[in-house]
């Protein structure tokens, strides 16, 4: 247990650090659900990892913001169309609802 408070000092340290808090804690109460970004940053370039932690984190965080306001519902194929079509029963996820709340509250 002390070792888990060192990594979650550490980690709160620097907001380069903060998906990766945000990825540990999950981890370790079992609540991460974000596996899109997860697998967006698994596939960050070696040369991008390379130029150290921060570069990386401003890395994630694009992705973030990229992935944020991705508005585009899903498709899925339509066999008897032979193409695909709008999901219609996939809602919006929470993270999008809840930065779009957020920017029409601003103004």
């Amino acid at each position: 247990m002390q070792n888990h408070k060192k990594v979650i000092i550490a980690l709160r340290a620097n907001p380069a650090w903060g998906f990766w808090l945000r990825f540990y804690n999950g981890m370790w109460n079992g609540t991460f659900t974000d596996w899109d970004l997860a697998l967006e940053v698994i596939q960050i370039e070696q040369a991008v990892w390379e130029k150290g932690y921060v570069h990386v984190g401003a890395v994630i965080a694009g992705i973030e913001a990229r992935m944020r306001t991705s508005v585009a519902p899903p498709l899925v194929r339509n066999e008897l169309a032979d193409a695909f079509v709008v999901d219609a029963e996939s809602p919006l996820r929470d993270e999008l609802l809840d930065y779009i709340k957020e920017r029409v509250g601003a103004h």
